[in-house]
Formats: C-alpha cells, structure tokens, sequence
C-alpha cells in the first residue's frame, strides 16, 4: 500500500514549520542586529558591566625585611535584606547588635534600616563605604552574616591601597600607586612585577542602581611579586631628619642627599626635601638626587685633575702659578673663591684644598687642545656621558653646553655640564672603591611567597676607572686633606677621618643671565677615608643663609652629622675610635625613638655602648645619662583596656603596631618620631575612631 500521499503532507507541514521558525529566527536576529541593538547594547552596558579584579600587589621591603610599603585592602560594605530568611529574622536583633559593635551606630538603628529595607523590597543596604579587615571580619562572624551572601546577605566589595608604614619615608623612591597602577619611583618601575594577574567580574545593576558582583565560579588572581630594596630604614630617617635641619637652617628651597654602599653601590638612603609655601619642610614629589640636571661647580674639579693624574702629565706636588687668583682667558673672568691665602706658586693638592679656579684654568688649558680630549675620553670613562641605569624612571645622561672657546676651563671648573646629584656620587663611590665603578642600585632582590624570583647583584660596570696605578690613591690623599686642611674643614670630624670636596655654583635665573644671589652648595664625599665604606653627597638649592653660602657652609657640615651619626647604626664605623672609649660625647649620639627594648639593646650592644635595663617594661624611652643610656619605661600603653595609648617618642613602625593592635585606625604626617597625637593619650575610645599622629 503506498503511503507517501498520507505522508508526504504531514512533511511538508513540518518542514515548512521548521522554514517559518527559522525565517523568524533570522527576522528577529536581523531586527535586534539592525533596530533594536542599539537599544540593547544599551541596556546591557547600564545594567552590566565588567571590572578588573586584581591579585594583591607585591610588599616593598627594606633590605633588612623590614615591610615599607604593603598591600592594604578596604571593602565597601552593604547587605542585601531581601534574602534573609523568615526564620534567620528571629536573630535579627543579636545580628544588629554584632553590627554597631562592628561598625559603630546603634543596634536600634541598623535593625530599623533592616526592616525598612524588606518593606520596601531593596536588595542593598549601605553599611560602610570603607570597611577595614577587622571589621569585616568581624561581620563575617555576626549572627545570619556568617552565611553565604545568598542566605546571609552581606556584600563586601574589595578595594585595594597602599600603606606607607613609614609615613614619607623615601617616598619619591618608592612611588605611588593610582588605580592599581605604579607611578613614579620603584612601583613605577617594577609595575609588571608587583602587579598581580587580573581577573575580568561582572557586574549587575540592582533595582536601586547599585552594581553588585553577580555569583559565579569563585576564583582568585595571582598576587603580586615583592621587591627587596636596598634603603636601610634608620639610615633613611637619619639622612632626612638631617637633610631638613639643613634646609631649614640655610633657609633654602629644597634639597637631596644619598648615602651609597661604597663596594656594592646599593642605596642605603635617598631623600629630596622641599619647602612649602607655609614654610614647612617636607617631602618633594620630584626626586631631585636623581632627575635634576645642575652646573655643580667645584665637585667636578676632581674628575679633571684626576684625568691628567692619570695621564702622568701631572702629580700632587706640581706647582702652579696662580698670581693674585684672578685671571682673564678669552674674555671671561676666572677667579678663586679664597684669594687672601698668601702664595702665589701652590700645588696641584693645595690648589684643590682652595678649589683654585685659576689653577684650573692653567691646567686645562695647557694640558687639553679641545673639550672632546677630556669629554669623550675621560669624562665618558668616569660615567658623566650616559644615565648611571639606576632603577627609578626619569633619569637622563649628562647634558653638555655647546662647545665653545672657553669650554675647556669651564668644564674644569663644573661648569658647561649639567649633572645630577647621583651622577657626581657615582663619580665619588668609584674613588672611594679604588677605581672599580659601580652601577647604583636601589634593588636587591624580587620574591614571591618567601622563594627569591630574580636577584640583583651588585653590578661592575668598570673593574678601573684609570690606568696609571698611583691616580687614584693619590687623589684620595688629596681629597682627605681637602676636608682637613681646605674648603671642607666643616666636614672635618673628630670620630672618623671624611674625604671629599665642596661645590659652590652659581645658578641661571630665567632670562640666561647669572644671578649672583642663587646657589646650589654640595659636598660630595666617603668616610671613613681610609676604608670607605659609605659614600654620600648633600645638594642644597637656592639657601640664603649664611651670607655668601657655600658647599662648605652649608653642605659640608651635613654630610658630617650623617656620617657621625652613622656611628651607632653601624658599629663597622668605629675602629677609628678608641678602644677604651664606651661611648661618644652625648650631642654626637643619634637620638634614639621609644620603641621594643630588645630591639634597642640589640643595635647598642653590637656598638658596645653601656646600657642601664629596664626589667618592668617591655616598650621604652632610652636616655642619655652620662656614660650609660638608660631604659626608661615609655608613655602609658593601657594594656587590655580600651584607652588610647600614649605612642609619643616612638617611631611610625611602632607607633603604628601599637595602636592597630588595639583596634584603632592611624593617620599620620611627617616622619622622625611621634611628637603629637589626638585623640590625646588616655581617652577612651569606642571602636573605629582615627588616631592622627605629628612625626618630626
């Protein structure tokens, strides 16, 4: 029997259903692409939207672990009433309760704004737009929050920072961070690094308008390297309590210091100060030891003479007639800043100790035909024709005036180039290290979860910097007696021999015309001479105070002060003192911060310092009392109690520690050690209130 004319119907009914779907299908495809997607692309994109979630960013810390930049996470907090259910309500008011003792505010409140919420059917109830760790969780352990977001109904939304523990402290080196990405200084740098991987999260509008995370497969991204870098911490507060002292005392617009490991070329300290219109002296948002270009006059002069020391074309007793220390050369006027010192034939060494401008002009002139003898040869060799490749973005090479006739004597004398505060270290560092020329260096180590991911050993650019065997030592000679015998006596210390040599330069004002009344006053240097361990140098710009400043004056006396001052944080400095004596004159000793008598005893101990213990008190206040330092118990900690503490006298980390322990946010300004707090010691307080913290 054949079926295909009952069959063959029904087919073609079914297929031509099929044609019809799949004719609508395309219409209504063809209608969203060419009509309505506008409209739909704009629904989504006010209803949904999808952020970046990123892996915590890496910890900056200092060469002796000690954390200087960590990662801090805030959440914003809410509460969705509408999925709590009818049974968990019953312990709604033991939940309001955990809340306000959370958070703040009372239990009435937050259980009103609950109710509320339900009876209007809102799906989000603002707790905090900030909520720190402790608080939240502190609510992840409330009665119904303890759940799940789908039962409980909290919603906290991660949203990362930075926290500076050492308030300014190298700030401009270490950098900042701006919508999770680095900028300036080392976050800056190392930003693929420090940055961990990201996630894409999206995002949905609820019927308030409020964009909530939309559940899914919970996933975490990779956190972040962390950087080991080189500053050592007491020495950074050391050299910018130091370096402001000097800017306010000369009265000047601003000011950089650095002090280098002299074999390794590791930064142990970078500061750049700036005084703000109020007068106050705080931390520049340019990092002038690095990135600003200056004429630095009479720093350089070593650089020259060394170069025909190496030449053999001269040694440390050739003499020179510099007659009454004013000489003209092609027009321009070549004068000596000391010119009442009685001769008229000095030496090459007596005429760096008197930073003899006139015997430069002799010296260059003779020995050099053209400036590129002494630039492409030997000033490339000394590091000041390229950037020194430290790790901070910004720095440029060296910038050289157009050549002209006088250029010669100019360069002698600092003049014609412009160099950065780091590029003359540098030059310094390498004498001081025998010739061996280094790379500075601000990083030691990256790491990540406690396994070393890449480390940076120190770098040798150049095993010499000379050829002549004796240039160096001799120049070294030189420089000591500069600052014992020359324009750096200010420098001259009882407790360490210092080497190096002063800078006094005269800046342009903006017309290109020299202004007599603008300066910038250096001394460069390494101490202790005769085994050089450190090398630091001191720029002062724009100082107004003494009347006719000088590197000397001005620069000179700061470099000392850092470098006795070293002599407690670093025992290694002392061999030079003798063995007997327990301890240094009082006003030479570094004031020391309340902090952990351990931690103290500790750095004492190595410098063999007498010590007077205190066995009642854990936190003290040392204090010098004749030969012995003293451990005095410190301000009032209201141990268990719910007071605030007394953190006066204590440095920002432990400051900090204290008062975080106690459940108590920190804000603080300045660096040094705490010299006012509010609220004032001995309040009560309730939680979550902001202790703000002077540093000076």
């Amino acid at each position: 029997m054949d079926y295909r004319p009952k069959i063959l119907p029904r087919i073609y009914v079914v297929f031509g259903c099929f044609c019809l779907v799949g004719l609508l299908i395309i219409f209504n495809v063809l209608k969203i692409r060419f009509r309505d997607g506008a409209r739909h692309a704009t629904l989504i994109k006010k209803n949904f939207r999808i952020e970046q979630q990123r892996g915590v960013r890496g910890t900056l810390r200092a060469s002796n672990g000690e954390v200087l930049v960590a990662p801090t996470v805030t959440y914003k907090g809410g509460i969705d009433p509408m999925v709590i259910s009818e049974r968990d309500m019953a312990q709604l008011p033991e939940a309001c309760e955990c809340i306000a003792a959370a958070i703040g505010k009372t239990p009435e409140h937050w259980q009103r704004k609950i109710l509320d919420n339900r009876e209007r059917k809102s799906e989000y109830l603002r707790l905090a737009g900030e909520l720190s760790v402790l608080q939240y969780r502190s609510l992840k352990q409330c009665p119904i929050l303890e759940k799940n977001r789908n039962v409980g109904g909290l919603i906290a939304i991660p949203r990362e920072d930075r926290l500076y523990l050492y308030d300014g402290l190298a700030q401009v080196a270490l950098g900042f961070v701006d919508e999770g990405h680095g900028k300036r200084g080392l976050e800056a740098y190392f930003e693929q690094q420090l940055s961990g991987d990201s996630l894409d999260v999206l995002y949905k509008r609820d019927s308030h308008g409020t964009f909530l995370p939309e559940d899914g497969p919970k996933m975490t991204p990779e956190p972040g390297h962390d950087l080991i870098v080189s500053l050592d911490t007491p020495t950074q507060e050391l050299v910018e309590n130091v370096l402001a002292k000097g800017i306010k005392d000369s009265g000047a617009k601003h000011g950089a210091a650095i002090v280098m490991e002299v074999k390794t070329g590791k930064i142990r300290a970078v500061s750049n100060l700036i005084k703000s219109r109020s007068g106050e002296i705080k931390n520049s948002s340019e990092n002038f030891a690095v990135v600003e270009r200056r004429e630095m006059g009479s720093v350089m002069k070593p650089a020259a003479i060394l170069s025909l020391l190496d030449q053999g074309k001269l040694h440390p007793n050739t003499e020179i007639n510099i007659g009454d220390g004013i000489q003209y050369y092609r027009k321009q006027r070549f004068k000596d800043p000391v010119l009442y010192h009685g001769d008229t034939v000095i030496t090459v060494a007596r005429a760096l100790q008197l930073s003899s401008n006139v015997a430069m002009l002799d010296l260059m002139t003779r020995h050099y035909q053209k400036p590129e003898d002494y630039v492409d040869v030997y000033l490339n060799r000394y590091g000041f024709k390229r950037p020194t490749g430290i790790e901070l973005v910004g720095e440029k090479a060296p910038y050289y005036a157009p050549y002209s006739s006088v250029s010669l004597p100019n360069l002698g004398i600092g003049y014609a180039l412009t160099v950065t505060p780091l590029q003359i270290l540098n030059f310094y560092n390498t004498v001081a290290n025998d010739g061996k020329y280094m790379k500075p260096s601000l990083v030691e180590a990256i790491v990540h979860e406690g396994g070393i991911i890449e480390e940076f050993p120190p770098e040798v650019i150049n095993n010499s910097i000379v050829k002549h065997p004796n240039a160096i030592q001799e120049m070294q000679d030189m420089l000591r007696k500069v600052v014992s015998e020359g324009t750096a006596k200010n420098a001259d210390s009882p407790m360490l021999d210092i080497a190096g040599k002063t800078g006094t330069a005269l800046i342009y004002n903006q017309e290109e015309q020299w202004d007599v009344t603008d300066h910038v006053c250096t001394f460069a240097g390494y101490f202790p001479a005769d085994n050089p361990l450190y090398s630091c140098i001191v720029s002062v710009y724009y100082p107004i105070y003494p009347d006719d400043p000088s590197g000397g004056k001005v620069a000179a006396p700061l470099v000392r002060e850092i470098a006795e001052k070293m002599l407690l944080l670093h025992p290694e400095l002392l061999p030079n003192v003798e063995s007997d004596l327990k301890i240094i004159a009082e006003s030479s000793i570094p004031e020391i911060k309340t902090a952990a008598q351990e931690d103290i005893m500790e750095v004492l101990v190595q410098a063999s310092i007498p010590i007077e213990r205190n066995y009642e008190t854990e936190w003290v206040a040392p204090d010098v009392e004749g030969r012995v330092i003293a451990m005095k118990p410190s301000g009032e900690l209201y141990q268990g109690q719910k007071i605030v503490p007394d953190v006066t006298g204590m440095g920002m980390r432990e400051a900090v520690y204290i008062l975080e322990n106690k459940g108590l946010k920190v804000s603080a300004k300045g660096t040094g050690k705490v010299v006012e707090q509010f609220p004032k010691p001995g309040s009560s307080f309730q939680s979550n209130i902001v202790v703000n913290l002077a540093l000076r």
